[in-house]
């Protein structure tokens, strides 16, 4: 039978959870082997390292009701998904500090530039100009909704590995 819909994207538990180790003690052995080498104009990476982020649906659902505004007054044609970017932040959460893995989220509209379904993509939404929705403004369409696990984890989660830099020896 042909997977449809989210069943074509569903993965095993215990894939899902192998991902999550081998990503886990790769981020561990990095970040031990760059801090331990470092020179001393190099940030120092956090040992508290992200491996989650929760994404509040309330902050998706105001993300569709902008983009659907937006279609509304003709700034964006066709919205039809997210696209997003891996970035940096300092990491307050503990004395360590650091920098720590942030995700920022964008809506992303299909352009096809010449009619050639091979030149077709999927552009980021970047206001040029600001919006106002329901009394609230949009500057660049770029945002910020995560919230980090350590911090925001379900600690009886399955995917939630062991980090092994914060393991008391």
């Amino acid at each position: 039978m042909k997977k449809v819909g989210l069943e074509q994207h569903e993965i095993p538990l215990s894939e899902a959870t192998g991902r999550a180790q081998m990503y886990v003690n790769s981020m561990a052995s990095v970040i031990y082997t760059y801090n331990n080498i470092r020179k001393d104009d190099m940030p120092i990476l956090s040992s508290n390292f992200v491996k989650a982020f929760w994404i509040p649906k309330d902050d998706i659902d105001r993300l569709v009701v902008l983009m659907d505004e937006l279609k509304e007054a003709g700034a964006v044609k066709n919205f039809n998904g997210y696209r997003l970017y891996l970035g940096m932040v300092e990491d307050t959460s503990n004395d360590e500090g650091g920098y720590k893995i942030s995700v920022t989220v964008n809506a992303t509209e299909t352009v096809n530039p010449t009619g050639n379904p091979e030149d077709e993509y999927e552009r980021d939404i970047i206001l040029k100009d600001p919006v106002v929705i329901e009394q609230e403004t949009a500057e660049s369409g770029v945002f910020d909704f995560t919230r980090p696990c350590p911090t925001f984890c379900d600690p009886d989660s399955p995917l939630n590995i062991r980090n092994p830099l914060l393991v008391k020896k």
